[in-house]
């Protein structure tokens, strides 16, 4: 500060415009030639690693973690000025009229107003089996993520926040409720999908030597369609759902008293907080006090939305062969 106020003294109104220049970071040549930046910049860091450093004059993001964090601002101001228009005109041509109808109660709306909020980021087709991220809430579809992780990559594909650093698989939870929107939104969806999975199922045993009656799965899959319950009959007798079934063991833990049915055959649908219920219904004769057990599986803790069939997609996918086992133990405040 002596300095300047020196400076401004010995050369009066030049200087103080050099040294407002200066302070504000505006992008002109001084007196002695010298070029000052601009202070603001466009890079963020996208992790606690990131950091700033300046090169030649440029502002670049430098990442000891992530490889793909490291970026660099462009200098000239019109490159950047022409990048912003272009942004800015493909968000604009982007937009879409939200146009509905209402025909007495129902609500109609074109399935291309949701399509951005049903649709899984990295392959850009409609979820399945969708996953959110514990840490954001980015949905992903459940192979789609899955694969992100076994390339390295630790971080959400769409805001790039770290998940974990080492088991990004376990703060991930199927989410149903998403997955039976987008059942409900795309019509023909689950059919196609399930047919697709059949098809797989029988590759999979056509590689493995086993062999598969097409005949007897074609009359199995035609007995599906058929309604469970008629009119006529007994609901407390025709209670069974046309779903896959799972055959899951649950074992004590933690000094607690075996059940005396441990083997169940349920839905695969069936979630974690449902066999809390079951087993405090069982001990404690009050469903409501289901919060007093966990479940673990290959011991770790399984979250209490987590269903069945995702416990075996995802910690049970190479024992598949074999029947789940769960482990439940008292309740334990970390």
């Amino acid at each position: 500060m002596f300095g300047i106020a020196r400076e401004t003294v010995r050369l009066g109104n030049a200087a103080i415009a050099t040294v407002t220049q200066r302070l504000l970071g505006v992008n002109k040549l001084g007196l002695d030639g010298c070029r000052t930046f601009k202070v603001k910049t466009f890079l963020k860091l996208r992790c606690c690693y990131c950091y700033f450093i300046r090169v030649n004059g440029r502002m670049h993001v430098e990442c000891k973690a992530h490889p793909r964090h490291k970026a660099r601002e462009p200098f000239n101001t019109k490159l950047l000025w022409m990048k912003r228009n272009a942004v800015k005109s493909s968000v604009e041509s982007k937009k879409v009229d939200f146009k509905y109808e209402i025909k007495g109660d129902h609500f109609l709306l074109p399935l291309r107003n949701v399509n951005p909020q049903i649709t899984c980021p990295i392959c850009n087709g409609y979820f399945v089996d969708a996953t959110t991220v514990i840490e954001c809430v980015h949905t992903f579809c459940r192979s789609c993520l899955l694969k992100h992780f076994e390339e390295g990559d630790n971080t959400c594909p769409a805001c790039h926040i770290e998940i974990h650093q080492c088991y990004p698989s376990q703060y991930v939870i199927f989410d149903r409720t998403m997955q039976d929107i987008v059942y409900k939104l795309v019509p023909g969806m689950w059919e196609e999908e399930q047919k697709r999975r059949k098809e797989f199922e029988k590759m999979k045993a056509a590689e493995n030597g086993e062999i598969v009656n097409s005949e007897l799965h074609d009359e199995n899959t035609e007995g599906e369609k058929k309604p469970c319950c008629e009119e006529n009959d007994d609901p407390s007798t025709k209670h069974k759902r046309n779903q896959d079934m799972v055959t899951v063991c649950l074992k004590p833990g933690g000094g607690l008293d075996p059940l005396p049915r441990n083997i169940l055959r349920i839905s695969e649908y069936v979630t974690v907080s449902t066999l809390k219920r079951y087993v405090a219904l069982v001990f404690h004769n009050d469903a409501k006090r289901y919060s007093e057990f966990d479940f673990f599986c290959n011991n770790e803790l399984m979250g209490r939305d987590f269903t069945l069939k995702f416990i075996i997609l995802t910690r049970w996918r190479n024992r598949q062969k074999e029947m789940l086992q769960l482990t439940f133990k008292p309740h334990v405040d970390y």
